[in-house]
């Protein structure tokens, strides 16, 4: 069986069991739309070397579960993105490596995800994410150099499974506001991925107390958005359903 297969089975058996064991849970559903732009310089004087980039991504991401108790939800997150990057690398010494690039990517995941609440007060809470996920990039990427053009078709598969700190603002009873802390997550994955030309792998995990600058380049850019890739601080929108068995009860 192939670890994507693994996954996907192990997410659908847990939200079989999170479904059986909901019967007074009350149900939730999150959602959003999320944008990223960034621009990326680098310039090194010493090897006469510059280089530049321009990312943007529009993506949509759905969540739905239940809050078992008070404290402990559970539930599943469908997310999509579309990426397109542009770029160029000069070198003054040896133009006939200059190139230009564009590469486009469209990435899907699916995740089993469990909530616990650390805090909470009359409006703001506290809450802890942890997720079992796998996703999968597919891409086409075309660089253009003096003397050759070279077009690939990149497909990247990925599992893994994350901690994310979760701040939340009720707005009423029902709806409230989630910003999720991307910049403090805690990441253990497992990627494969090939092109016509390569095949590779990357094992990594790590606690990311970063700004998304790990290469000290000159980098800024605005984002946000509700899951997965979308930007340090990412903002969505919580609504809370009746509970319905609690209603009967109370008749």
């Amino acid at each position: 069986m192939k670890r994507r297969d693994f996954v996907i089975i192990i997410i659908i058996i847990f939200m079989l069991v999170a479904n059986i064991l909901a019967g007074n849970a009350q149900f939730f559903v999150e959602g959003g739309l999320s944008f990223d732009k960034t621009e990326e310089k680098t310039d090194d004087a010493g090897v006469d070397f510059f280089s530049s980039s321009d990312r943007l991504m529009f993506g949509f991401s759905s969540q739905a579960g239940y809050w078992l108790n008070d404290n402990f939800a559970v539930g599943t997150i469908l997310a999509v993105s579309q990426s397109k990057t542009e770029g160029k690398t000069i070198y003054s010494n040896n133009p006939q490596n200059n190139n230009n690039s564009n590469r486009k990517f469209f990435r899907w995941q699916i995740s089993a995800f469990s909530r616990y609440k650390l805090w909470g007060s009359e409006k703001f809470s506290v809450l802890l994410d942890g997720s079992l996920y796998f996703a999968k990039t597919n891409g086409k990427s075309t660089v253009e150099q003096p003397l050759s053009i070279t077009k690939s078709s990149p497909v990247n598969l990925e599992t893994g499974i994350k901690a994310i700190p979760v701040v939340t603002y009720d707005l009423n009873e029902r709806l409230s506001i989630k910003v999720t802390c991307s910049f403090l997550s805690m990441n253990l994955y497992y990627l494969s991925g090939k092109t016509e030309y390569s095949q590779y792998t990357v094992f990594d995990h790590g606690l990311e107390l970063s700004d998304g600058n790990k290469t000290k380049n000159m980098q800024n850019g605005f984002s946000f958005g509700t899951e997965g890739e979308l930007g340090n601080i990412q903002i969505g929108i919580i609504y809370k359903f009746d509970n319905n068995n609690k209603k009967k009860n109370n008749k």
